[in-house]
């Protein structure tokens, strides 16, 4: 892992990141890593938590970081990781993947859509993650003005 305290030759992704932050159990602290992998929309530290979980297991998959990091560039990130999760029994896909079926919309500001694909989310993806973060921001927005 010396590539993080020495000049390497390869260029350092966000991936590397979190596979560093995933290795040390922590969530990542780096911005545009949290900002690429879904952890700066997460609405609780639950949330990063799971989130967290998730990558150790793709990168327990045999997942590395190069390919995370090209999925993630091509706009295919939720769907190879869905894949990939799907290649295990439903008995040993472990917790984390249905919370991540059921919040991948906090992938949609990390992906990265070239001109070449048309990964775009659906509707039906916006509208879902529309569903659960409007009920959550009139909760927080209640809550504000019952303790004032």
């Amino acid at each position: 892992m010396h590539i993080y305290y020495c000049k390497a030759l390869i260029q350092i992704t966000t991936a590397d990141w979190l596979y560093r932050a995933a290795k040390d159990d922590l969530t990542p602290s780096d911005e545009q890593t949290r900002r690429d992998y879904g952890f700066a929309r997460a609405l609780t530290n639950l949330d990063e938590s799971t989130l967290l979980g998730t990558y150790q297991g793709l990168f327990l998959l045999g997942v590395d970081p190069r390919t995370l990091d090209e999925w993630r560039s091509s706009g295919t990130l939720v769907r190879n990781t869905i894949s990939k999760f799907k290649t295990r029994a439903p008995d040993r896909r472990g917790a984390y993947f249905p919370w991540f079926l059921d919040n991948h919309w906090l992938f949609l500001d990390g992906l990265r859509m070239n001109k070449k694909t048309t990964n775009y989310p659906s509707s039906s993806t916006l509208t879902l993650g529309l569903c659960l973060l409007i009920p959550t921001i009139l909760l927080y927005i209640f809550l504000y003005f019952w303790l004032l």
